[in-house]
């Protein structure tokens, strides 16, 4: 922490992972330094979404923080089952929370979203969520482990998963409606 007070207040932006960046309580104190010595300093944050708290809100609140929130179904099962430890009900609390302050703050919320076998349905519920807290959609694919690999399916089973998407549209009103969509596309 030292070390870094020198380059601090030089820095352009500062870009925050985990494992989980609101328990890792060194970034609290590299926060805090920001505060004092760079409070404009433009910051990123990714997060599972499963942790609010006062502190995380005043946080949020006072510096410069882009937040995407890795979510990887809507449906409180799915949500639940593939990540573990997540409270559904919290995470699209927090979510909402997110995009209060983020919209108040003319900052970045975004949502970032895995597709794999078990989950490749729930992308357009995703991009309607994104599309109503005003956030962008951010997709990856997994590549590892293999067993759950969407391109691995059977050429048959791809189909149907191209069948079920042509079904959807999206509006492109806004500048993230339109990336959204295109995403999707």
């Amino acid at each position: 922490l030292a070390q870094l007070a020198k380059y601090i207040p030089h820095l352009k932006e500062a870009k925050f992972y985990g494992g989980e960046p609101f328990l890792i309580s060194i970034y609290y104190k590299i926060w805090d330094r920001v505060k004092e010595l760079n409070p404009n300093l433009d910051m990123f944050v990714i997060t599972n979404g499963s942790h609010w708290n006062s502190k995380i809100e005043k946080l949020v609140n006072e510096l410069n923080f882009d937040v995407a929130v890795s979510i990887d179904a809507y449906d409180k099962e799915k949500v639940e089952r593939i990540r573990k430890n997540v409270v559904y009900e919290k995470l699209i609390d927090n979510i909402h929370r997110f995009s209060e302050i983020c919209n108040r703050k003319g900052k970045h919320l975004s949502l970032s979203f895995t597709v794999q076998k078990d989950n490749w349905e729930q992308l357009p519920l995703i991009i309607n969520l994104c599309n109503k807290v005003n956030a962008y959609i951010y997709v990856s694919y997994l590549e590892r482990p293999i067993q759950f690999v969407l391109t691995t399916l059977p050429k048959e089973e791809l189909k149907r998963v191209r069948q079920y998407m042509e079904q959807f549209t999206f509006p492109k009103l806004t500048q993230k409606e339109r990336h959204n969509a295109k995403c999707f596309e």
